[in-house]
């Protein structure tokens, strides 16, 4: 998938959480205005406000991803950082990583955990249970 596709996913999910809330709301005071008594308008309103739910995002991204390509082209007009090997040459980068690898003979264990640290759970979980007993 191409950057601008997840960036304009990316705003149509945060747009759908106020968008939906406000889309509740509404709904919420228009099945308090209709009433008990109008089923079919209560189920009316209800599929409405669920086809909203869903076509607004939608909306939101189509709107993000087609309105785009002015800051695209922003974005590609900037100097690209230089690549790590052409940065350092081959000699430097020969040096880089023979000075950061350790030889296998000073490989050392993970350090424990001090002894008490251990051991807590079996002493305090019968203390625990008796203080939950009534």
């Amino acid at each position: 998938m191409s950057r601008l596709l997840m960036e304009s996913l990316g705003w149509a999910l945060l747009h759908s959480l106020w968008q939906g809330t406000l889309v509740a709301l509404t709904l919420a005071v228009a099945l308090v205005t209709v009433g008990r008594r109008a089923a079919h308008a209560r189920y009316a309103l209800a599929c409405g406000a669920l086809v909203l739910a869903l076509a607004l995002p939608v909306a939101s991204g189509w709107k993000h991803f087609h309105g785009a390509p002015a800051r695209v082209a922003v974005d590609t007009s900037m100097p690209r950082a230089q690549s790590l090997p052409s940065a350092l040459g081959a000699r430097g980068l020969e040096e880089t990583v023979t000075q950061v690898a350790r030889p296998a003979g000073e490989w050392r264990p993970p350090r424990r955990r001090p002894h008490g640290l251990t051991r807590t759970w079996p002493r305090t979980a019968p203390r625990a249970a008796s203080r939950a007993r009534c």
